[in-house]
């Protein structure tokens, strides 16, 4: 899948502090959604990560706490954000968990705990 990050903590203005790269699909836990990401902002905690550190990365960083998308797998334990829901999970709901099995946003595809996906439209009663 195509995503952005870096692997150099390079000034903005530099034209490869981010690029596009190919990178593998995140695998979801039973209580993950796996989110085919529409849409994906610049949080100030991605330009802290991207600008806070030394040296070369072994591996391209991807960035992106926001996200809004498409839910493509429906998580184990999640009644209601079914395959085609529009859901967006907001920073302030990820950044505890983002180091676990959370995957960054700025990809095509993307995993989170289902807990902090929230669904775009309500469905209608009858």
């Amino acid at each position: 899948m195509k995503a952005i990050g870096f692997t150099e903590h390079l000034p903005i203005d530099n034209p490869h502090s981010l690029y596009e790269f190919q990178a593998a699909v995140p695998k979801p836990h039973p209580h993950d959604l796996l989110v085919n990401v529409a849409a994906s902002s610049v949080n100030p905690v991605d330009t802290y990560i991207r600008k806070g550190g030394r040296g070369k990365l072994k591996s391209p960083k991807i960035i992106g706490y926001d996200a809004c998308g498409i839910v493509v797998k429906q998580a184990q334990r999640s009644p209601y954000l079914n395959p085609g829901t529009e859901s967006f999970a907001p920073t302030q709901s990820c950044v505890l968990e983002a180091i676990a099995n959370t995957s960054w946003s700025m990809s095509e595809l993307s995993v989170t705990p289902h807990k902090h996906y929230q669904m775009l439209k309500r469905p209608q009663c009858p």
